[in-house]
């Protein structure tokens, strides 16, 4: 049965977290299966730490020198024959019914190319902070929002390996810190995405993690394949466009009206496109779309008042959506809190 799936861990200098995240994997209620764990060159205890454990269902690799994430996730994949791959990182912690509940799913469901499931934040070192994040589980509006943002997150996927080697499907080097969104979207072509309801990973916040220490260069690379995925359905981008879709992507503070009117005129764009395609319910599209914008609208109160009037012209928007609070930061100019920028 261990042909049936294998856990792959990537691990780098991660001395204080990975014996919970091992543990988490060899209690597991499914136990039968084979679990590749690959060091990339780390230069803390990280690798005393993995070879302190004799369960023989770890096969562990040691890289003597620092390759790189994908580097490894890839070298994971060509080593690995088993049906499916589940994904996990050092960091976090899967929970005991996890892959149980995603082998079953999956079995049951020869139609779906990766799985993931609901994720449980919470701050290193204060397990009072977790919080359920909110979880996409119907197969299109996973697919749409999956264009925009991640939406299955990385520790939480299993994948079905068939669709990987019959398409010579791997991790992108050119979308580094947003490969996983890329990497959904590659397997979208040859099958469906999904997400269990459960909650099943806790996902480590900490300082040291790549949203924090790279996000910038995740949003960029993050934008590029969504740029090109939009391409799909008849979206064609001018690169004018692109600080538009970064804000779609990512709602925060505008610093100007024409920053509000590029977002409002692309989404309208997006709809018309997606409408043609009729690929989506476009009630979802239009209500997530006017979303991102709502959101736009609500942290740009330090362009002041001039806002007001952009609200009244908008198709989408009337001034009921916004409180007392909001015109009274619009009238001082103060910021609305919102996403780093």
């Amino acid at each position: 049965m261990r042909d049936l799936v294998t856990v792959l861990m990537p691990a780098y200098n991660c001395e204080n977290y990975i014996q919970e995240s091992i543990d988490s994997i060899l209690n597991q209620t499914f136990s039968d299966f084979k679990f590749l764990i690959i060091d990339d060159g780390s230069t803390d205890a990280t690798k005393e730490v993995i070879n302190s454990y004799p369960d023989p269902r770890i096969q562990f690799v040691n890289s003597p020198t620092n390759n790189g994430y994908i580097h490894c996730l890839n070298q994971g994949i060509e080593m690995i024959s088993s049906k499916y791959i589940v994904r996990m990182d050092a960091d976090d912690i899967s929970l005991p019914q996890r892959l149980e509940k995603q082998i079953e799913f999956m079995e049951k469901n020869s139609n779906i190319a990766v799985c993931g499931c609901g994720k449980i934040n919470f701050l290193d070192g204060h397990p009072e902070t977790e919080t359920e994040v909110f979880n996409i589980t119907d197969s299109r509006e996973l697919l749409f929002s999956s264009l925009f943002n991640t939406s299955i997150p990385h520790p939480s996927a299993i994948i079905r390996r068939s669709i990987l080697s019959q398409n010579n499907i791997k991790y992108n080097e050119h979308y580094y810190y947003a490969e996983d969104k890329a990497m959904w979207l590659d397997l979208s072509k040859f099958g469906e995405l999904a997400n269990l309801p459960e909650y099943l990973i806790k996902y480590r916040l900490h300082k040291n993690q790549v949203s924090t220490t790279k996000h910038l260069m995740q949003r960029n690379n993050s934008l590029e394949k969504t740029k090109l995925a939009l391409n799909d359905y008849g979206i064609d981008l001018a690169q004018e466009e692109m600080d538009a879709l970064h804000f779609i992507c990512y709602p925060q503070c505008c610093t100007s009206l024409k920053d509000l009117y590029q977002v409002e005129s692309l989404i309208n764009k997006m709809i018309y496109f997606f409408k043609i395609s009729n690929q989506f319910d476009i009630q979802f599209v239009e209500n997530f779309l006017f979303n991102r914008l709502l959101m736009n609208v609500t942290w740009s109160t330090p362009i002041g008042l001039e806002i007001i009037g952009f609200i009244k012209g908008s198709k989408f928007l009337n001034l009921n959506m916004f409180d007392v609070k909001f015109f009274v930061k619009s009238i001082l100019k103060r910021k609305t809190r919102g996403l780093f920028p």
